[in-house]
């Protein structure tokens, strides 16, 4: 029974949290920016389930400055001013809108609510599963002018392009 009970908390939304936190800041450990930009500027896009820990984040917890921005569905300034952005529940049109205005500044992108991730972010949450997983859009990632270790897209399940 108890460890049904311990099961059971691995579902929680804190639990959810921590699986986010703990993706999101392992791929931007293993991502590079040319030229890589101090601090690493992280903007929060739209309505979320599971960034909470991400928008509290700790400085000491990380090697490299992150700073963290909540930020409306502004074109202009997410496109110029986010290293990486966290998409919640935006349309994947709207994140299409943003990468197409980036003008080749990399920038790392992110998807809690792209369960197909066909098209939009490079990296897209599973937050259904447990453990949390993620899917890789290679098509997106090598448009997104960042590099990401080989070893990071070997750990998320590729997006097959079915055409």
């Amino acid at each position: 029974t108890q460890v049904l009970a311990d099961t059971n908390l691995q579902t929680s939304p804190f639990k959810k949290e921590e699986e986010v936190k703990r993706i999101v800041l392992g791929i931007m450990g293993y991502t590079k920016w040319v030229p890589p930009p101090v601090p690493i500027q992280l903007c929060v896009v739209g309505s979320t389930k599971y960034t909470s820990l991400i928008e509290h984040l700790d400085p000491s917890q990380t090697l490299t400055k992150i700073v963290v921005t909540k930020q409306n569905n502004d074109i202009n300034i997410i496109s110029t001013q986010c290293d990486v952005i966290y998409f919640g529940d935006i349309a994947l049109n709207e994140q299409q809108k943003v990468i197409a205005a980036r003008h080749n500044r990399p920038i790392l992108l992110l998807s809690e609510n792209n369960p197909t991730c066909e098209i939009g972010s490079s990296f897209c949450l599973n937050t259904e599963n447990s453990p949390m997983t993620f899917t890789v859009n290679m098509d997106s990632l090598v448009r997104s002018g960042v590099h990401v270790n080989p070893n990071v897209l070997l750990l998320g399940s590729k997006k097959r392009n079915t055409q």
